[in-house]
């Protein structure tokens, strides 16, 4: 089968034939498994921190890609025995997949919080990914895909929006808050368009350094705009918000720049008694005084980590039965397989893109 490999770090990716995944009807290990035939692959900043260096992968040459929407082409001796339970997974049916493969028994697997499993392994980090024509992964790493949803649209859910829908659960946002969204990416413009599509809160502002994320985040809901590099952001957010900070800020970005007292900035436009939610990395330490910063004037400073398979499976039944997210403009270019390299290249090369989706 085709497949798109990384082989080494801050090298371009490599359209190679490799032999595809089989299921081994005598080992145990298969019985729950399935092959599914990838139709569309998204491409996330992840896969491009992979490919500098910033992000490890496991090991070398690895097939990237962990956005994976296609059909079940095949499945384990297990599946078989349960489909009545799930007659959803047969061949044929249209699927989006989880990206992290979880243990089930773990202390924090025991209690559904698979996010945080002591075992798991990231498809397309640890084991070979989607941007393949032919990927195997547990069957409860499925989900159904609509036929409303088309296979590229349903590829950004697997990552991209359902991450940014387990931030938005996070956040608790009520219609009378007012929202900033740092950073305009691929998690950054689901999470605009989400936060005007389910939540109604107002205003909505995004927080870019550059043009064109912006003028995206505009079409998708966004009621104010502003660009980092032009503008001081925290000044512009008190503007926005009656001189007091966001009641929500969602840092998509791993802002770390700080204000001259040395407050971090996102926590610098969060009002008192509001919520800083970080989605991204942080790049380098910070400082903080949680007495000052935190406990005088109540606000609360959390993380939102991946996602989880039912949220998944939520934000699918969503987008199928309302249309709520505009996930066509969420992808900047649809390519085919030889032409993914020299995509994602330039991608890595020159940033600037929300989202790529590889089809086959």
């Amino acid at each position: 089968m085709k497949a798109l490999r990384m082989v080494a770090v801050d090298r371009s990716l490599e359209l190679q034939d490799i032999p595809p995944p089989t299921l081994d009807p005598k080992h145990e290990k298969d019985f729950n498994q399935v092959i599914v035939r990838v139709r569309a692959c998204g491409v996330c900043g992840t896969d491009i921190h992979h490919l500098k260096g910033t992000a490890r992968v496991s090991h070398l040459p690895i097939t990237l890609g962990h956005e994976i929407a296609g059909e079940i082409h095949e499945v384990g001796k297990g599946v078989l025995a349960g489909r009545l339970q799930a007659p959803m997974f047969e061949p044929g049916n249209r699927v989006v997949v989880h990206n992290v493969i979880y243990c089930g028994e773990c202390h924090y697997c025991r209690r559904w919080k698979f996010n945080f499993c002591l075992n798991q392994l990231m498809i397309g980090r640890n084991v070979d990914g989607g941007l393949a024509e032919y990927v195997k992964v547990p069957v409860r790493n499925l989900v159904s895909l609509p036929d409303e949803i088309t296979m590229p649209e349903g590829a950004v859910l697997g990552c991209a929006g359902a991450t940014a829908f387990h931030a938005l659960r996070i956040a608790h946002i009520a219609v009378t808050d007012s929202v900033v969204v740092w950073g305009v990416g691929g998690v950054g413009a689901c999470l605009v368009n989400l936060v005007r599509e389910v939540s109604g809160a107002h205003p909505i502002i995004a927080v870019d350094r550059k043009d064109g994320p912006l003028e995206l985040a505009r079409e998708l809901g966004a009621d104010f705009t502003i660009n980092s590099r032009r503008e001081d952001p925290v000044q512009r957010i008190r503007d926005l918000t009656d001189g007091e900070g966001a009641d929500v800020v969602l840092d998509t970005a791993g802002i770390t720049q700080t204000t001259e007292d040395g407050t971090v900035i996102t926590l610098e436009s969060t009002s008192n008694g509001g919520r800083l939610i970080v989605v991204a990395t942080y790049r380098r330490p910070i400082k903080i005084q949680p007495h000052d910063e935190l406990g005088i004037f109540e606000k609360r400073f959390t993380g939102s980590c991946g996602n989880l398979p039912d949220e998944l499976e939520k934000l699918t039944e969503l987008v199928a039965g309302r249309r709520r997210l505009s996930l066509e403009k969420l992808i900047s270019r649809i390519v085919s397989m030889e032409d993914a390299p020299k995509a994602v290249e330039e991608w890595r090369r020159k940033g600037g893109v929300p989202r790529i989706v590889v089809t086959m």
